[in-house]
């Protein structure tokens, strides 16, 4: 099936306005729940680190997103778009930070399987898979209002990003 091509069967509809991040949440949620995402998946060759678009319109992009073991996000924001993910296979670990400041220290909160995280459009996180094997999300977003930031966070994300599964 090409996704950019034909219709895709949701079991939840997508919202006709610009969602708030608890919408978000249920939609990722609802289409994790279904399965169908499933039969999208590519083939064993493409194991870890790829974006499949699934679904874009009324201002929201959906998409499956695969992480490699050991693979991390830099600290940064979303450009003041609002999204939600969910994990659909393995496991991956968020900090989040509420302060930007230098001695910035990150909440750490490991994801599993099914657990809706919602993204409000100032969050500042850094995201990664601490392996053993490949992880899968189911992302949505809205369009952000301005570009993506790298914020300087300290310290604390330097550690973060180095060693992202280690207990902080």
């Amino acid at each position: 099936m090409d996704v950019l091509t034909e219709p895709l069967s949701l079991p939840v509809s997508i919202p006709v306005s610009i969602p708030a991040t608890a919408e978000l949440a249920a939609l990722v949620s609802g289409i994790a729940a279904d399965g169908g995402w499933r039969r999208l998946l590519p083939g064993a060759e493409r194991a870890a680190g790829w974006t499949l678009p699934l679904l874009r319109g009324a201002g929201v992009e959906v998409a499956l997103v695969s992480w490699a073991p050991g693979q991390a996000t830099r600290a940064h924001d979303h450009g003041g778009a609002l999204g939600a993910w969910v994990v659909l296979d393995g496991e991956l670990v968020e900090d989040h930070f509420d302060d930007l400041s230098w001695h910035a220290r990150p909440r750490r909160t490991r994801v599993a399987p099914g657990v809706a995280v919602e993204s409000g459009a100032e969050r500042v996180h850094v995201v990664a898979n601490p392996g053993p094997g490949p992880a899968l999300t189911l992302q949505a977003s809205t369009g952000g209002s301005r570009p993506a930031r790298l914020p300087l966070v300290g310290a604390a994300s330097i550690i973060a990003e180095a060693a992202p599964w280690l207990p902080m």
